[in-house]
């Protein structure tokens, strides 16, 4: 737990400059987890619904799949697809995306404390809307995201169930314009609790700050409750 302490101190720091700066708008998040497993290969698949707080209205809806290989232990690659609807203020329009994208994982740890590096490449395809109208044309983004996720086990009375641990998480986006540029990270703490073999859930807080070059940034309290399914093929 004292490898943490650093990292909580300066995520502090950070999250009290921004406030004092920009607006901030609350969210709700839900999602549905589900992964798949045949000896060294996995199916991951999400659905994430995310919603204002205040307006009780969708802000984005999106679904993303990733087929990994373990290549040894602790190492993952893989590749998938997403899909995602996202509100335009400007044009009240919900504007379509595909995203394909490529990834690599890595996990080490001991006992209790256990680390997993992702590194993730997105090709981003989002639709253009002019007047209020969707076009047939698309805006192409390239992203680059590195996630750092850290997970303390509480109780672990077995391998796969009686489980309980917190998490804490922080993600960085890079994206490329006319030269590379931060363009948003992400903050999270959160509990896992699984009850049973196959199904876990996971309560948490995500602090987002998005940064705008012409204007203020966006920053985002999110509350997130996810529902995990894990199922294995023999």
């Amino acid at each position: 737990m004292m490898k943490l302490t650093p990292l909580l101190l300066l995520l502090i720091i950070i999250f009290s400059q921004a406030n004092a700066q920009n607006e901030t708008t609350s969210f709700y998040w839900t999602r549905y987890y589900q992964e798949l497993t045949k000896g060294d290969f996995k199916l991951e698949t999400e659905v994430d619904n995310r919603r204002y707080f205040s307006l009780h209205s969708q802000r984005q809806f999106i679904t993303r799949t990733t087929f990994l290989y373990e290549i040894v232990a602790g190492l993952n690659a893989g590749l998938g697809l997403s899909y995602a609807r996202e509100l335009n203020k400007q044009s009240n329009l919900f504007i379509p995306e595909w995203r394909p994208h490529q990834q690599v994982e890595f996990d080490h740890g001991n006992r209790k404390l256990h680390f997993n590096h992702r590194l993730r490449t997105e090709q981003m395809f989002i639709r253009k809307a002019y007047n209020e109208i969707l076009t047939d044309e698309y805006n192409f983004t390239f992203r680059i995201r590195y996630r750092l996720l850290a997970t303390v086990d509480l109780i672990k009375k077995e391998e796969s169930k009686g489980y309980l641990g917190v998490q804490f998480r922080t993600e960085s986006f890079f994206t490329k314009d006319s030269k590379w540029k931060m363009s948003e990270y992400r903050f999270y703490g959160g509990t896992i609790f699984q009850p049973f073999e196959n199904t876990a859930f996971e309560l948490g807080y995500m602090w987002l700050h998005q940064l705008n070059k012409d204007q203020k940034d966006n920053l985002w309290n999110v509350f997130r409750l996810t529902i995990r399914h894990y199922l294995k093929l023999s």
